[in-house]
Formats: C-alpha cells, structure tokens, sequence
C-alpha cells in the first residue's frame, strides 16, 4: 500500500483538496526534512496532518472529516520551505544519489504546491498523509 501526499486548504470549516497524489514529496520526505535543516528552515514534515491515515488504521481515532482536529498552517510558512527546498534541489550536487527522473518529478510537485500556496489568499493548507 502506497502512501501520499494531498495537498488541502481549509476556507473556514471547509476542507479543499485537488486529490492529485504528491507521490514524490511523501516519499522523499525524510531526505527533504535532512535538506531543510541543512538549509535552516522547517521541515517538511512539520506540515503534514495525518488524521485521515490514523482514521484509516485505527477506528478509535477521530474522523478526519473534523476540520477543527486537523493540524494546519500558514501558506506563507510553506512558501519559505517548499522555495528553497526546490531553490536548492535545482542543483544536481544537493542530494547527488536522486535519479534524474525522480528529481524532475521533485521538482515539478514542488512548483506545483508553491503555485497554489501563492494562490491561496490567507487559507490555512497541509499535506494531508492519504493511502
């Protein structure tokens, strides 16, 4: 079973998501997370909620349709993090051992996020952990 990432925003108790799987950046979190301390800013990670995959796991937890249960964040804190994560893997020798093609597909999930995180007028966003 493969885990991904779906990028959401929340627009006061509504959820918005465009379901595209981000399949890259949540495999390539742990990396990324190491590249972002590297670069002194937040991890990636730190803007993940993963309420729908422990709801899907564990039927005691609360169900992720709660908005208010959900971790969210700043789009303008995600910005910071997703430009100079995609600023610094434009250079082949960061994280020299990412196949060409796995660093393309990087790149574009990473442009792909920072233009709906330009896009989001004030909304609160997360990477919502999905399977």
């Amino acid at each position: 079973m493969s885990m991904v990432f779906w990028l959401c925003f929340r627009d006061g108790e509504t959820s918005i998501s465009n379901d595209q799987d981000l399949y890259f950046l949540c495999h390539h979190c742990e990396t990324l997370d190491q590249l972002s301390k590297t670069l002194t800013i937040k991890d990636l990670s730190g803007f993940i909620d993963t309420s729908d995959a422990e709801f899907n796991f564990n039927a005691e937890s609360k169900n992720p349709s709660q908005i208010s249960s959900m971790n969210w964040f700043s789009a303008e804190d995600g910005l910071v993090t997703l430009r100079n994560l995609k600023n610094a893997l434009q250079n082949p020798k960061i994280l020299p051992t990412t196949k060409a093609k796995n660093r393309s597909a990087l790149l574009e999930e990473l442009e792909l996020c920072i233009m709906q995180l330009e896009q989001a007028n004030g909304k609160e966003f997360h990477f919502q952990l999905v399977m």
